[in-house]
């Protein structure tokens, strides 16, 4: 990586957009009272957004706003369709959502920028393994009566009346669990931490640095079991060796070590665990494969338009009693908008890395490796519907049209 020229970023406002970004993962219980972060950052985001318009000191080019239109109305309108032929106002809701989401990317990046954004995400997955450490220890683990789905997290785990969702770990033979500690559910940890490694290969530090952030992410990876972020990492580095070497030889070393990672987390999503040691994560393929059968013979309208974004949950759980987790992204598109809105969605995104890649002088080798890992990535987890696990690569897409070259002459 050669340089990183961020023009937007203004060092008064720095402070308060990094603490809203790590309010923006909050997600657990004190004292019994539910502290949503996301919620309460996405508006304080909205509102630095609208005063910055008003006084003129957001400063946007056609570029920005091009992406800002890209990632909020084509989803919104589709909502706005939904909502007058399912007539859901959680719909509604959920679009708002989708706008509070769309800002929240657009204010990181013009405020801080991607390197700052992933540098505070460091931060709070350090302090939130220490959290978890700290209360695996000291603290208590008792059964969420409220929680009956077999594929839930049913666990609490409780230190200095702070709450955390738990579940039984993939190793119970060693009576693990899994949390997300203070950022909610294990996976959306999980994507936070992808996010906060993702940028420090952006960014030029010692090899003291490098080892001390890769050990916290080790320790995350055993607090969370996000196997699936795992494989994120292992296909952008290995996609990113791919392309920057030169001889053939390590192409192709590289290029298996892909191909098996890929196969063995498949291999993974495949097995059944039907005991009463059964974590969260076992039998995916075959959730899967109980949803897309409801989906296929829904109604003809259901299959075309979807069941609302953000309703394959609620969906699920009228048709079956429990929850089913959907822990692959074009499946929850293809439930909760159709044959025709997931079509529509998918070629905007393609569209939308196209247009970034036009306007970027970011090489290739940068920011493909990104974009493959996360198609990669989603098939084992959603993160394509514009919500806080899509946040990462909405700011990567500003990142890639803000990025400039140093080498070259700027005037």
């Amino acid at each position: 990586m050669h340089s990183v020229l961020s023009l937007q970023e203004k060092k008064w406002n720095v402070p308060l957009v990094l603490a809203l970004i790590l309010l923006q993962y909050i997600a657990f219980s004190y004292s019994g009272i539910e502290i949503n972060g996301h919620r309460i950052s996405g508006i304080f985001l909205g509102m630095i957004f609208a005063f910055q318009l008003f006084w003129g000191t957001l400063k946007l080019n056609s570029s920005d706003i091009f992406l800002f239109i890209l990632l909020f109305f084509p989803l919104y309108l589709w909502d706005i369709l939904q909502f007058f032929i399912i007539k859901d106002m959680g719909i509604l809701i959920k679009a708002s959502n989708l706008l509070f989401n769309v800002i929240a990317a657009l204010v990181i990046s013009k405020n801080i920028g991607f390197l700052k954004y992933t540098m505070a995400l460091r931060y709070l997955m350090l302090c939130n393994v220490i959290i978890v450490i700290v209360a695996a220890f000291y603290g208590s683990l008792t059964l969420n009566p409220d929680i009956h789905s077999p594929y839930a997290p049913n666990l609490i785990l409780s230190i200095y009346n702070c709450s955390f969702s738990a579940g039984l770990g993939s190793f119970s033979s060693l009576e693990t669990i899994r949390t997300g500690g203070l950022c909610g559910h294990p996976n959306q940890f999980g994507i936070m931490t992808v996010a906060a490694m993702v940028g420090l290969s952006y960014k030029q530090t010692s090899t003291k640095s490098k080892i001390f952030w890769w050990t916290v992410f080790l320790l995350s990876f055993i607090v969370s079991e996000s196997r699936a972020a795992i494989l994120f990492l292992i296909v952008f580095y290995l996609c990113k060796r791919i392309m920057e070497k030169k001889d053939l030889r390590s192409i192709i070393i590289n290029s298996v070590l892909l191909l098996l990672a890929v196969i063995g987390m498949e291999s993974l999503s495949t097995l059944r665990d039907d005991s009463v040691n059964a974590d969260i994560t076992s039998g995916r393929a075959e959730l899967l494969g109980i949803a897309l059968s409801n989906f296929s013979s829904a109604l003809d309208t259901t299959k075309l338009m979807g069941v609302g974004l953000g309703n394959a949950g609620t969906y699920l759980m009228s048709q079956y009693g429990f929850d089913i987790p959907i822990d692959n992204a074009y499946v929850l598109l293809l439930l909760e908008i159709g044959y025709l809105g997931t079509f529509l969605w998918m070629s905007i995104l393609f569209f939308l890395i196209y247009y970034a890649k036009k306007h970027s002088e970011m090489p290739i080798y940068e920011w493909l490796p990104f974009f493959i890992s996360l198609f990669v990535y989603s098939l084992f987890e959603h993160g394509l519907s514009v919500d806080l696990y899509s946040l990462h690569w909405m700011v990567f897409l500003y990142f890639m049209i803000s990025y400039r070259d140093m080498r070259l002459r700027h005037t």
